[in-house]
């Protein structure tokens, strides 16, 4: 398996469509380009204009992040937060914690973190 990629796929949480987004190696400008890209395809071609997804960010692979594309991802958060149900971040890692939390506050929209996919909730 390729080093420092996006993957994305749907599935489905308590009757619901659930964009699971993992991040495998380091989050770098060009693989963020191209999944930032892809993730506002797959809104757009999935979603009503007015129906919501729920996001789980599963980071529990992810190495760090480039600041660009840290930028690319906040920049999406706030294009799409209307579309954005829930957004959990799944993570054991203190520096990436902080990270969506501050994204949370920048763009103010409410990022949860939880150190596993069972952790998450519908709230």
């Amino acid at each position: 398996m390729e080093t420092n990629q996006v993957l994305l796929n749907w599935i489905e949480r308590s009757e619901k469509n659930c964009l699971r987004i993992e991040i495998l190696g380091r989050l770098n400008e060009e693989n963020a380009s191209k999944a930032t890209a892809r993730w506002k395809e797959e809104f757009s071609s999935t979603l009503k204009p007015e129906e919501k997804a729920n996001i789980i960010c599963n980071c529990l692979n992810m190495t760090g992040y480039d600041t660009e594309a840290r930028k690319q991802w906040q920049q999406t958060i706030s294009d799409l937060k209307s579309q954005i149900g829930y957004l959990w971040v799944i993570t054991d890692s203190n520096v990436i914690r902080i990270a969506a939390n501050t994204m949370g506050l920048l763009t103010k929209f409410k990022i949860k973190t939880a150190k596993s996919e069972s952790e998450v909730t519908e709230q």
